[in-house]
Order: structure tokens, then sequence, then C-alpha cells
């Protein structure tokens, strides 16, 4: 039985390399395109949206509830990592402004105006359909959630 493990391991550890080499040349090809962090985004909200409104949903939701550190998976993102977010893309968006292509402002009033109306837009949907209810309060967290998509794109 040894002898078959030993085997099996000479085995994988001597195609491994090959197998490493494809995935990483695979993976420096992606991740060193800049539209990669979109594409993520986009298949990542995707996929929670489809999760969310499937039967799974209830166990979805219970994820983001989980508690880790006294406080839920939730609040760590919305609180933690969603400001090492925005720190990341004030920087570059500063880097942009000053020594990049934004740094023109006819280069950059196209982005600027993309990033306002997917800002604007969406929140101004949602107070529309939610003045005047108890859900209007949401208008907050619709303004940092329609944030990301825009930036990200503008990044891309």
């Amino acid at each position: 039985m040894l002898k078959d493990i030993d085997t099996a391991k000479s085995v994988i550890l001597c195609h491994m390399p090959i197998v490493q080499k494809k995935l990483s040349r695979s993976f420096k090809n992606f991740f060193g395109l800049e539209k990669s962090s979109g594409i993520l985004l986009v298949i990542g909200t995707g996929i929670s949206l489809l999760l969310a409104n499937s039967t799974l949903g209830i166990h979805y939701s219970r994820i983001w509830q989980f508690r880790a550190g006294g406080m839920s998976v939730e609040h760590w993102i919305n609180d933690g990592l969603m400001a090492i977010f925005f720190l990341l893309i004030g920087v570059e968006l500063e880097r942009e402004l000053y020594n990049g292509e934004l740094s023109n402002f006819k280069n950059a009033l196209l982005p600027i105006c993309a990033a306002m109306g997917g800002i604007c837009l969406p929140a101004s949907i949602h107070f529309v359909l939610n003045a005047g209810t108890p859900t209007q309060a949401g208008m907050e967290f619709q303004w940092r959630r329609t944030l990301l998509l825009p930036l990200e794109f503008l990044r891309s």
C-alpha cells in the first residue's frame, strides 16, 4: 500500500511542472489584462444574483450573517474591506488625474460623466420608487453600491 502511494506521488510530481507552467501562463495572461478585475467583478455579481434569487437564497444569506471576531461577515466586508477598496481606488484615481490619461481634462470628461451617471441614475431611481417610505433610508447604501461598478469599469 505504501509503495502504491509513493508511486502515485512520483507520477503526480513528475507531471506537476507541466500543469503548473500552463496554469501560471494562463493566470499571468488573464491577470495581466487591465480588464480582468472588471470581468471578475461582473462574474461575481452574476453568481451572487443567481444564488440570492434561487432556492439557495436562505443559505446564501446565512453566509453573510456568520459571526467572525464578534462581527458578521457582511459587517467585515462593508466596514473593513470596503474602506481598503476605496482607499486603493482613491490612490489610483489620484495617480491617473495627476500623471495618467485623465490628467488632460478633455480625456477625463467622458469617464467623469459616465461615472456620475452610473452613480446618480440608480440612486435617483431608488429615490423615486422609495420616496416617503421606510426604505428611503437605503439610499446611502445605494450610492455606495453603485459607486463600485462605474469606478471598476473606469479602471478597465
